[in-house]
């Protein structure tokens, strides 16, 4: 799901290969401290939204996913 999700933001903005890269990585980055410190479950509560609300708006992509986000902040903090 996630190099789906890399899809669609490059698909808005316009990503070359580093760029999409990149995209990934954070995702790989963000699972590991997930996985680290026993918050996977919240990790993919913000896949999942990002995946349900996800738009792409004047070429720049967006979630509305701040709730789930914070709360993987939180839980890897």
């Amino acid at each position: 799901m996630e190099s789906d999700l890399c899809d669609y933001k490059c698909d808005c903005e316009g990503c070359n290969d580093r760029e999409y890269g990149d995209c990934l990585d954070r995702y790989d980055i963000r699972y590991e401290d997930a996985d680290r410190h026993d918050c996977v479950d919240r990790y993919d509560e913000l896949v999942a939204c990002e995946d349900h609300t996800g738009i792409c708006r004047d070429y720049k992509w967006g979630t509305s996913c701040k709730k789930e986000n914070d709360a993987l902040k939180k839980c890897v903090d």
